[in-house]
């Protein structure tokens, strides 16, 4: 049986020391593909090199509905604006847009600001310029 998982933060630090083990057993039992998700600016170049250096990870980019909703509108549209630039000038290192969805969990409804579905409504945008793999985000609460 082959595998795919379609949603990791396997490029995370903490994995740093045993990163390689671990997607050596993860092939071992057949997984073929990672995606390997970023969930901030800061991670897309360590997701992107991570990508070329075990290929069963595959980089999909993207913000993070909770840093979205954590950050100034400022620094959310810099974000997003920084994924879209890396999808225009590497587009074929991308496997996917990540992080693309619909957060209603309490933190983000609690700390959202502007308009943060603007903000999400934009990553999602760049995903349909492009043909590629999308890791939708979703998370929903009831009373």
């Amino acid at each position: 049986m082959k595998l795919f998982d379609t949603h990791a933060h396997i490029g995370s630090e903490e994995f740093d020391s045993d990163r390689a083990v671990v997607l050596e057993e993860c092939k071992r039992v057949g997984v073929v593909g990672i995606l390997n998700v970023s969930t901030s600016a800061e991670d897309l170049p360590r997701v992107m090199n991570l990508g070329d250096q075990f290929p069963i990870l595959k980089p999909a980019i993207g913000i993070h509905p909770e840093r979205i909703a954590s950050v100034s509108d400022r620094q959310a549209v810099e974000e997003v604006d920084a994924v879209e630039k890396l999808l225009r000038a590497q587009s074929d290192r991308v496997f996917g847009i990540s992080e693309v969805g619909l957060d209603f969990s309490p933190f983000v409804l609690r700390n959202g600001h502007g308009d943060p579905e603007s903000i999400k409504a934009r990553q999602r945008s760049a995903l349909e310029r492009q043909v590629l793999h999308s890791a939708v985000h979703v998370i929903l609460f009831s009373n």
